[in-house]
């Protein structure tokens, strides 16, 4: 009789527990009474290319509900003996119908037999997060491409505002934080390759530059240069410019 009882009070020891964790509201195991399946946190469902800012309205809906641990790993699935196992287990299908019901039908028939929200979360940036070279394309093209046309100014602005904000998003960082970013840290010998690169990429800037804002018919003492013109060494002032396409070091009839 002392064993079963003793087995009694832990049994409702775990159950206390866990209904100490669910009716917390600071606890992100904590469900509102609003809180069911069929909820929609954004208002665009992701269909592929608008990925970014599907993915950042979805982290604030998220965030606002204390359930960011649950998509990001920081809250790992415990095990099925653990106290909190019935809880995890039902804010992580809560969740995962979030998610699916915030995508397209063709996106969410391919993420019904995940078995976690941190899995379909992770396969949907695999599948459509883009590096930001091919996304800042797009987003410099669509830029290029916009036009009012027949929308109001409003309406254009807020077009116009959209692809502002997320191409300022992918701006490249400093190559200090990109270091500091990475998950390790590197070897000490990468830091130096990432280095060298940035720098290489700075002087291929720097000299480019230079050459587009030089004098492009600038000669110097070579067997090219025109006639009478001192191997090159006078001034600008004094250079010869052609009266029919306005550059310099030539005259109409040569």
């Amino acid at each position: 009789m002392a064993k079963g009882g003793s087995g009694n009070g832990n049994r409702g020891g775990q159950v206390n527990s866990e209904i100490v964790v669910v009716e917390d509201s600071s606890s992100p195991y904590f469900l509102h009474n609003g809180d069911h399946p069929g909820l929609n946190l954004v208002l665009n469902l992701l269909t592929g290319p608008n990925y970014h800012t599907w993915r950042r309205a979805m982290l604030m809906a998220l965030t606002a509900k204390n359930k960011v641990g649950f998509v990001d790993g920081t809250i790992s699935r415990p095990m099925s003996h653990d106290l909190i196992y019935g809880a995890w287990n039902r804010c992580n299908s809560m969740i995962s119908s979030w998610i699916i019901n915030a995508v397209s039908r063709e996106i969410a028939d391919s993420l019904l037999y995940l078995d976690s929200a941190c899995d379909i979360w992770k396969d949907l940036n695999d599948r459509f997060n883009q590096g930001n070279g091919p996304r800042i394309f797009q987003i410099k093209k669509q830029l290029s491409a916009l036009n009012q046309g027949s929308l109001d100014v409003n309406s254009y602005f807020t077009k116009l505002k959209i692809l502002w904000d997320e191409l300022r998003e992918f701006q490249p960082v400093p190559i200090r934080g990109q270091i500091l970013m990475m998950d390790p840290l590197p070897a000490i010998n990468k830091v130096f390759s990432l280095v060298i690169q940035e720098e290489r990429h700075r002087t291929v800037g720097y000299s480019y530059s230079g050459s587009h804002n030089s004098d492009p018919m600038t000669f110097g003492s070579n067997s090219n240069a025109p006639a009478g013109s001192s191997g090159g060494s006078k001034t600008r002032r004094d250079r010869i410019t052609c009266s029919h396409c306005g550059f310099q070091g030539h005259t109409k009839d040569k």
